[in-house]
């Protein structure tokens, strides 16, 4: 069996409490997702799926799955992930943290010929870890770097248990697939509300992955097209009330339906729906009468 390793400061990481903060419906701390999370990473590991879990399997433990799988994506824990066909989920980093089962295996082999053959200085022929020459001594362990010096095997002679990995500071691939950092809708999406954030005079927010997600989500599962979410950008970002609380595009998505229902009601000739003390610009009168600024046409259709 391979065991899904949890770091015990996972508690207390940046993207846990991101995640326990993220619940649509107003509630304050919600550690549900994690949940879901774990029991995951317990059928990947079982089932030596390096990380990935198929949507079914999410759909048997929570009937909410849908809601804690997007939340876990929008705080980097999962990114979405089809195989052969198959619709799932792969967990952010799986292996830097985890070994497989034929890691695993190789290294209760060699903790086993450590115990029965070096302890005893016996070579056995037929031992792919025993040397051929007898008097070379050699019991270098395996070149897939199982397990290394002294925390081969103890006193006791037993086959350890692998410790946590250290995972590399430079990693040579990216946390993402590579497929879904190259999309040019989602960066262009994301380098026009960054510029309309800075433009409104606020610091230029750095586009993250949790912006490239949101943007994705926007398209792909949102049905929005592109054209759609550039006007949304523009229209929120000329607004005196909503450019002020859409400064990053997870905040977007999640009061995207909300800004086109209020674009929509301006077009219809609706009251200004929030006080302002501003005097009112050419052509709209203030919050106290009946006229909003006009939008463009065909806005959010």
């Amino acid at each position: 069996m391979s065991w899904m390793k949890v770091d015990d400061r996972l508690h207390a990481h940046r993207k846990t409490r991101i995640l326990l903060r993220s619940n649509p419906d107003g509630v304050l701390r919600d550690a549900a997702p994690m949940g879901l999370w774990v029991l995951a990473g317990s059928w990947a590991g079982q089932n030596d799926t390096t990380g990935w879990i198929p949507v079914d399997e999410l759909e048997r433990f929570d009937d909410n799955w849908k809601g804690h799988a997007e939340r876990l994506v929008a705080a980097d824990f999962w990114w979405p992930e089809e195989r052969s066909g198959e619709a799932g989920y792969a967990f952010i980093d799986w292996t830097d943290w985890n070994i497989s089962k034929d890691r695993q295996s190789e290294d209760g082999k060699y903790g086993n010929h450590v115990k029965w053959h070096v302890k005893r200085g016996i070579v056995k022929p037929g031992c792919e870890f025993c040397p051929e020459d007898p008097e070379s001594g050699s019991d270098s362990p395996p070149d897939s770097g199982a397990i290394s010096g002294a925390d081969r095997v103890g006193d006791s002679g037993l086959s350890p248990t692998p410790t946590r990995p250290e995972p590399d500071p430079n990693p040579k691939t990216p946390l993402r697939p590579k497929s879904e950092n190259e999309r040019e809708d989602v960066e262009r999406i994301c380098q026009h509300l960054a510029d309309r954030i800075e433009a409104n005079g606020s610091k230029r927010p750095a586009i993250v992955k949790g912006w490239r997600t949101s943007a994705r989500l926007l398209l792909d599962r949102d049905g929005r097209t592109e054209e759609q979410v550039h006007r949304a950008i523009d229209w929120c970002q000329d607004h005196d009330f909503w450019r002020s609380n859409i400064l990053s595009m997870p905040k977007l998505r999640e009061k995207y339906d909300q800004i086109r229902l209020q674009a929509q009601q301006g077009q219809a000739g609706n009251v200004i729906p929030y006080p302002t003390d501003r005097p009112p610009a050419a052509g709209e009168i203030a919050h106290d009468g009946s006229l909003l600024p006009p939008l463009p046409k065909g806005v959010f259709e």
